[in-house]
């Protein structure tokens, strides 16, 4: 066994796409107080279909 996995320049590199990914996550429509109309709320969804699409793979931290 070897250093731990936060030593480790792929899991490092792995967790930066994955914190640059949630960073960019579309910004809901609409509030508590002035909810969003029906069609900003579809785009939303539909943005945020796109975005969980692109999610960066990572690796297993328990796979041997």
């Amino acid at each position: 066994m070897g250093m731990a996995n936060s030593d480790d320049e792929t899991a490092i590199a792995e967790n930066d796409a994955l914190n640059k990914w949630a960073r960019n996550f579309p910004e809901s429509p609409g509030s508590w107080d002035y909810p969003a109309d029906e069609e900003s709320q579809y785009a939303y969804e539909e943005q945020v279909r796109k975005h969980v699409s692109k999610k960066p793979k990572v690796r297993d931290k328990y796979a041997d």
